[in-house]
């Protein structure tokens, strides 16, 4: 008598971590996703002006709605065995892709580095006052631009 190896069933959407197959960590990804999204829905809503009561209801309908679709997937990526899914790397750090990104990361903190060295240089000697919220913002866009056009490269690279 020999023993078959067991075969895993895979799904596009994969088995829970905790147990349970498929609509399990579809309900479990739903939930989780909501009750971020509400969360968050209604941090918003208490941090609105308070001189308008309706508003507050909008406030938290538009945020919740909007990181929804966020929250669920952040919540799914956490609660899914990788090993259930279909068409899935086996592992994805030993992949050429994952190579490009090490790559493409490891230039773009050299150029934000560079960045922030000579903006901070730049607002010191000249007393220029930038809205910090607007810098950031746009720091983080070039940031990733910047690894974007260098993985592309990698990839055009190697091809």
């Amino acid at each position: 008598m020999t023993n078959a190896p067991a075969t895993r069933t895979t799904s596009r959407f994969g088995r829970a971590r905790f147990g349970g197959g498929t609509p399990a960590l579809v309900a479990a990804t739903l939930l989780g996703g909501a009750a971020i999204s509400s969360a968050l829905g209604a941090l918003y809503a208490a941090l609105g002006e308070h001189g308008t009561q309706g508003d507050a209801w909008l406030r938290f309908t538009v945020m919740a709605v909007v990181t929804l679709p966020v929250a669920a997937a952040l919540v799914w990526a956490a609660s899914v065995d990788r090993s259930s899914l279909t068409d899935a790397t086996e592992r994805p750090e030993d992949s050429v892709e994952s190579a490009w990104f090490d790559r493409a990361a490891r230039g773009a903190f050299g150029d934000t580095f560079m960045t922030v060295g000579l903006a901070a240089a730049a607002f010191s000697i000249t007393g220029l006052q930038v809205d910090t919220g607007l810098l950031l913002l746009g720091l983080a866009t070039l940031i990733g631009i910047d690894v974007a056009v260098r993985y592309l490269l990698a990839k055009r690279a190697d091809a």
